[in-house]
């Protein structure tokens, strides 16, 4: 999870522990939700009278021949349960935020999680990085959703 200020600065960005620890099904999605929602209202970061926006990866299933072969051997179901946490999310903050889905080759493109993930912090001021409580791929990954819906994560291009 990653909240930005209204001034486009990354304010906490954090990996929330899920309390279920096995399964994969609409009730363990649920507890996700809860315990996303539950953090964001722990922050008590931002005035609730202003809108607001949510931003969720909405991942793509592809076809075996479209997966590099280094993902071959992942459960593509595994996605499922990301998509019922994004939804339960944006259930419990639909009438307070505008909700954007992103799909994950908008945002990153094909470059690969490690490049990506250095490129993210590499865009965040020092005082933006001591608001990352760990530093965890999936943590970099919200904060990189984030940083590409402020337009903040686009390619930086130098000609000679």
């Amino acid at each position: 999870m990653a909240v930005f200020d209204n001034d486009a600065t990354l304010f906490r960005a954090a990996y929330v522990k899920s309390p279920v620890t096995e399964g994969n099904d609409a009730a363990a999605c649920v507890a996700m939700a809860v315990a996303v929602t539950g953090w964001v209202m722990g922050l008590r970061v931002v005035p609730w009278d202003a809108r607001h926006t949510l931003v969720v990866e909405w991942p793509r299933v592809l076809s075996a021949s479209r997966q590099r072969a280094a993902k071959r051997d992942v459960d593509q179901n595994d996605l499922l349960g990301l998509v019922g946490v994004d939804c339960a999310v944006a259930m419990a903050y639909h009438e307070s935020m505008d909700l954007v889905t992103v799909y994950p080759d908008e945002w990153k493109g094909q470059v690969p999680k490690k490049i990506m993930n250095e490129r993210v912090w590499a865009r965040l001021s020092s005082e933006e990085q001591e608001n990352v409580t760990k530093k965890d791929h999936n943590v970099l990954d919200a904060v990189g959703i984030g940083l590409h819906q402020l337009g903040r994560l686009a390619r930086h291009r130098f000609l000679g």
